[in-house]
């Protein structure tokens, strides 16, 4: 049924053509496009398409990152968790790292005009209250849930702020290091902590990504854009380690496993601890196996 009393006025319009994807999940009678309601008509699954990571790669990549003469070095790339190398039976008594995933830090990865250009599109766009992926709908298509597991704001940088040659920028750069197509990434994803508020333990692997067009997410690169007076850290209680925000500074990890990278690796569970005094400011990049601006458009993600 149409969602919508203006559904046939907003498709008279030509609205079904201009904004289909809002019309062909709000007014698919009106368009005549009901039976893409049907989640596998919609989002088939392309026999061709090419995952990002086999097995393997991310090994491959993180070695790559930490290669001195690489063109990475000029972040000063910072291995806290790594599995062993070969040969290693344990970590070697010097090493300033732990056993376990992959968890990369680098400093001076987001110059100070891409940082106020950030947060000035998270100021444009409006932070709203934080929530997580909740129930399916009738499309496949899946609600936000808010709880008190998650406090902060967030915006998305979408339209005109994805356009911006400073964001671009950002996006271009964080393809490059992920060795990932930039159209795999989600749009960038700029919080705000007030303080008091936090994001609990969680994982950012979506499970019901792994069957459709965009496939799982494989890695996040979360960006700190200021410096927080207390509180505010990266935790990873697996790990028993914290990142402490950097203005300028970048972490990432992986998702999923190096031996099988479209299954999780809980390991990497995570929390965005509590901000003490301040405000955090910071933005979140989610690579995906596929292309996930695709899947985007046709309401497949």
């Amino acid at each position: 049924e149409n969602k919508s009393e203006l559904c046939s006025i907003w498709a008279s319009e030509g609205e079904c053509k201009n904004n289909s994807r809002f019309m062909n999940g709000v007014c698919a009678p009106a368009c005549q496009k009901c039976y893409l309601l049907e989640l596998h008509r919609r989002c088939p699954m392309d026999p061709d398409a090419i995952d990002a990571l086999e097995p393997g790669d991310l090994d491959r990549l993180f070695e790559s990152i930490l290669d001195s003469d690489s063109e990475y070095a000029k972040y000063s790339p910072k291995v806290l968790s790594r599995p062993l190398k070969d040969g290693d039976d344990e970590v070697p008594v010097d090493a300033e790292y732990i056993e376990g995933p992959w968890l990369v830090t680098f400093d001076n990865f987001v110059s100070e005009e891409e940082i106020d250009r950030l947060i000035y599109w998270g100021g444009v766009q409006g932070y709203a209250r934080s929530a997580d992926v909740g129930q399916a709908k009738h499309d496949g298509t899946r609600s936000n849930r808010v709880s008190d597991t998650r406090t902060s704001g967030n915006a998305w940088c979408g339209g005109s702020c994805k356009a911006d040659p400073a964001v671009d920028n950002v996006m271009n750069r964080i393809a490059n290091v992920t060795r990932s197509p930039i159209r795999n990434s989600e749009d960038i994803q700029l919080l705000k902590y007030e303080p008091g508020q936090y994001y609990k333990e969680h994982h950012d692997y979506i499970e019901h990504h792994l069957d459709r067009p965009c496939g799982v997410r494989t890695l996040t690169v979360f960006l700190y854009l200021n410096d927080v007076e207390e509180g505010g850290g990266t935790g990873f209680p697996y790990l028993d380690i914290t990142v402490q925000p950097k203005k300028g500074s970048a972490v990432l990890w992986p998702s999923v496993l190096n031996e099988d990278p479209n299954k999780k690796d809980d390991r990497t569970a995570h929390e965005a601890q509590v901000v003490m005094k301040g405000v955090k400011y910071g933005a979140n990049v989610w690579v995906h196996m596929r292309d996930f601006q695709a899947a985007l458009e046709t309401n497949c993600n």
